[in-house]
Formats: structure tokens, sequence, C-alpha cells
């Protein structure tokens, strides 16, 4: 999982939503790009040196906002690239699932600090059925991360055409791969 934001005003967006981002970014946690708005070329460079480096073969995004980074994506790269909702329909498993490898160890996130903030920051919608989503307006700050977390289980989850889990990805942890550099 890689975080972007842009270079301007940094500091007072890191006083404003209570985050250090700063010191995220000389972490390595936070990817800053130039200019006054997120360059979604660089994040593209970064998506295609990904699928080099490791084979993805399936980019999955929240439909809201990214339709044309994702359209670049397919169209110019063959990337295949799958729209996810973010409400209950979408949500509900995704939340069970993570519910899942918290409280059984399974998820690995390497101590991200911005991972842990979004998590700290995160409320729950429940509906009548007791399904669960994030409810970014009842949030107390940024939940990027636990949001596009959950898109990723959502594709996880689903099932290929045999029935079975893609990868059987239950027998191994959930590595969120935070940081990673031509060594990784």
């Amino acid at each position: 999982m890689k975080y972007y934001t842009h270079e301007t005003d940094l500091r007072k967006r890191s006083d404003r939503d209570h985050g250090d981002y700063e010191a995220w970014r000389d972490l390595g946690f936070l990817t800053v790009t130039p200019g006054q708005t997120v360059d979604y070329e660089y994040i593209e460079r970064d998506i295609l040196e990904i699928h080099r480096r490791f084979g993805i073969t399936e980019i999955c995004f929240d439909r809201w906002g990214a339709v044309p980074l994702t359209t670049r994506l397919e169209k110019h790269h063959g990337l295949t690239c799958v729209g996810v909702g973010q409400g209950f329909a979408s949500m509900a498993a995704p939340c069970q699932e993570l519910e899942r490898l918290v409280v059984s160890r399974q998820l690995r996130h390497g101590n991200n600090p911005i991972l842990q903030w979004n998590a700290t920051n995160t409320q729950l919608e429940i509906d009548a059925a007791g399904n669960k989503k994030p409810n970014k307006a009842k949030s107390t700050g940024r939940i990027d991360g636990i949001s596009a977390l959950l898109t990723a289980l959502n594709r996880l989850i689903r099932t290929d055409d045999t029935g079975s889990f893609i990868d059987n990805y239950e027998d191994e942890p959930i590595v969120v791969d935070t940081r990673w550099s031509e060594e990784t």
C-alpha cells in the first residue's frame, strides 16, 4: 500500500489533519509529489513499476474519482482495473474479513503509522442487518488506508470460476507492503 499527497502546505495540512505528514514522508511511508495537487502521472509510473516488478494481475479502486487514471492504465498499458463500491453490499464482507485477520493476527502491516492513524480515525456504520462499512463522515480524520485495504479485501475474497478463493490466500498471512525499494 502506498500513500501519496502533494507538497503544497504540507505542514499546514498536517496540523489540520492531525497527522505527521513530514515524518511519514521522511520514514518512507508517504510519497510527496511536486506541485499543488497529487501528480497522477507520478502514481501511474509507480503502478507500472510495481506491475513490472511484482506482476500484479488486477488493480481495484474506489470508483469515485479514479476513472481517468484507471482508464489510462487499461487503455495504454493493458492492466485490468476493477471498480469497487464503498456501500454495505461491497464493504460488509471485507469488514468482517479484516476483523478476522486482525483478531487472528494474520494481518502484517509493517507498523505503518499512516495505516494505524487511519484505523484509529475509522468509524463504522452498521445497518439493520448488522453489515458494516466505514463511515467517512462520522470518522475523526482520514481513513484512506483502511478504505483501500477493504477495497483490496473485497477483490481478494471473491471466488473464481471454480468456487475457490483467489490464490488460497487464507493459508498465508495478509501482508500490506507499505514500503518497497529496489531491494524488495
